[in-house]
């Protein structure tokens, strides 16, 4: 079969490789279409961050759809011919992913690691799945309430979804910033979004305390990865508060790292410290495929919108290469 390989930096190849194996406990998918995650782009740039390393010979891609062609002998509640969604390949070594024609789960658990589409969420909605989960724990780790007003730095695909999630959580004003033409449009498309700054034009911090009476956000999502982007967040999240007639201390607010950054930070952490902020990072949460699955099927997330671009497996170098085209991707899609 043919599948994109990662050969180093920047370096990936459309190869012949052998067809995946068919274990007892496993399933066959044809791969229909697979997403390029930021995580992809990461380790294809210079070989994963120090905390995931990748080695020569991966095939990434662990936002995929496709339908199921084979089933282990082990295997009695996932049919052939059954659209579906899976997790737990692409990101772990050895393990080969979605940017494939076919794709192998070792051990496939109905509902734990393997999801079935409805039939109203299309192939392309199944390859978006995964990062609505992220753009649903964004949201969910925060623990928002209707009061809250949420500031969301950057609007690739995990901004974009966690702005809609917010939304459908019924807080009270969602504040983005982003510095590419098509992301800050796209937002403007979608319309869940009060306050729209383009950071190119507007200063984030300044616009985001206009927005919030001089307070700042009560929440703040950084999913941009960028050294900028993290220290707004710092700057533009509420501080703590004294309610005065109740002569009680209200904590600052909260920082959600949603990214992953490619350089180290330096930072000055005494505002944190000093206003009893809340700085959490993600990786997991409470939401599940799921769920994510159930706000597609309900309307409640757009995710078609997202998709800028769709390629096929042939051009899967130009794909990566459009990735880091900011003022024109947004979701990029591989069609093997």
């Amino acid at each position: 079969m043919k599948a994109a390989v990662w050969r180093g930096p920047r370096d990936i190849r459309v190869e012949d490789v052998n067809d995946p194996k068919l274990e007892a406990d496993g399933i066959l998918i044809k791969v229909k279409v697979a997403g390029i995650c930021g995580s992809d782009i990461h380790r294809w740039k210079i070989g994963g961050v120090k905390e995931a390393r990748m080695e020569v010979g991966q095939v990434l891609g662990h936002e995929f759809s496709g339908e199921v062609i084979d089933v282990g002998a082990n295997v009695t509640n996932i049919k052939k011919g059954q659209r579906v969604t899976a997790t737990g390949v692409g990101l772990r070594l050895n393990l080969p992913g979605g940017f494939a024609e076919y794709v192998s789960i070792p051990k496939a658990i109905l509902n734990r690691n393997v999801y079935l589409l409805p039939d109203e969420v299309s192939y392309e909605e199944g390859a978006m799945v995964e990062p609505l989960v992220v753009g649903i724990n964004v949201a969910k780790k925060a623990k928002p309430v209707a009061e809250d007003t949420v500031a969301i730095l950057g609007l690739g695909i995990i901004g974009q979804t966690a702005m809609q999630v917010y939304k459908a959580l019924g807080v009270s004003k969602i504040i983005v910033s982003e510095i590419g033409k098509k992301r800050l449009d796209l937002a403007k498309e979608i319309g869940v979004a009060d306050v729209i700054i383009n950071a190119l034009e507007d200063d984030p911090i300044e616009r985001v305390k206009e927005a919030t009476a001089g307070l700042g956000a009560d929440i703040v999502a950084e999913c941009a990865g960028a050294p900028v982007t993290f220290l707004q967040a710092v700057e533009m999240v509420r501080g703590r508060q004294i309610d005065m007639e109740r002569m009680k201390l209200i904590p600052g607010g909260k920082i959600v790292l949603a990214a992953i950054y490619e350089t180290p930070i330096e930072w000055f952490p005494n505002r944190v410290v000093f206003n009893n902020i809340d700085m959490l990072g993600l990786m997991g949460g409470e939401g599940t495929f799921p769920d994510a699955i159930d706000l597609v099927k309900a309307g409640k997330v757009n995710l078609k919108p997202l998709i800028s671009h769709e390629f096929s497996l042939d051009d899967a170098r130009e794909a990566f290469e459009t990735h880091l085209k900011t003022n024109e991707s947004v979701k990029i899609l591989i069609k093997p």
